[in-house]
């Protein structure tokens, strides 16, 4: 037996109207009327550059709303509402494990969904995302569908890279310095050493001269005491 769930739905004027989703029992959300501005705390963001969104549970987890800024990314809400599948396949081949499986606990559990990933535009130009949904359910905890907010975070992750690329650049000529440093340092003891050495060695030459030198004295006086007896 079919159930029908109302919603608030933001017209474009701003006025909140109050058409519903149709949902049954074996196939969750099946259809829906108009476009949501706000639904049980997703706000009218109509001004932000945030996309707002309500898909359908598992297993097709497809679009039922899309808000206009998904034009940020080339597209208008009836690409994706047309075509389903089409948020799935633009997600980042290398995000999509995670991002689905994300998805499908959320779902199952009804818990909230948090994921950051990449995301194609029309143009295949790749987008960061930090997306952050809820799991709607019925009064007798079934999910129904989700509804979400997405934000572009493309600019952060640029800088955190550049972040990273700048610290190992950092770490890396510190390493260097320090190999140069290291290698500085030892010549100079080695140096030290060799300087020690020959000037150990100086000091016994010049001690064993003076005592030759001590020695010669010696015998002179010794031959100048003989000449005057």
């Amino acid at each position: 037996m079919d159930e029908n769930y109302s919603i608030r739905l933001l017209a474009p004027i701003g006025e909140v109207q109050g058409p519903e989703l149709q949902s049954s029992n074996d196939a969750g959300v099946v259809s829906t009327l108009g476009t949501i501005g706000d639904y049980a705390g997703i706000p009218s963001i109509e001004h932000s550059s945030a996309i707002t969104y309500v898909s359908s549970c598992l297993p097709d987890r497809h679009l039922i709303y899309v808000s206009p800024q998904i034009s940020n990314l080339g597209f208008v809400p009836e690409d994706l509402l047309d075509r389903p599948d089409l948020r799935l396949k633009q997600v980042h081949e290398e995000d999509f494990g995670r991002f689905d499986q994300a998805l499908r606990r959320s779902c199952n559990a009804a818990e909230k969904f948090i994921c950051h990933y990449r995301l194609y535009d029309i143009h295949g130009k790749v987008h960061w995302f930090h997306d952050e949904a809820s799991v709607v359910c019925d009064e007798a905890g079934a999910p129904l569908f989700v509804k979400g907010i997405m934000f572009d975070i493309t600019d952060k992750k640029r800088m955190e890279a550049e972040l990273v690329d700048h610290r190992y650049c950092l770490e890396r000529n510190v390493e260097q310095r320090t190999r140069q440093l290291t290698k500085h340092i030892a010549m100079l003891e080695s140096c030290n050493a060799s300087l020690c050495d020959q000037l150990s060695s100086a000091r016994l030459e010049i001690a064993a001269m003076k005592q030759q030198l001590d020695a010669t004295g010696s015998n002179n006086d010794c031959s100048i005491e003989r000449s005057f007896s």
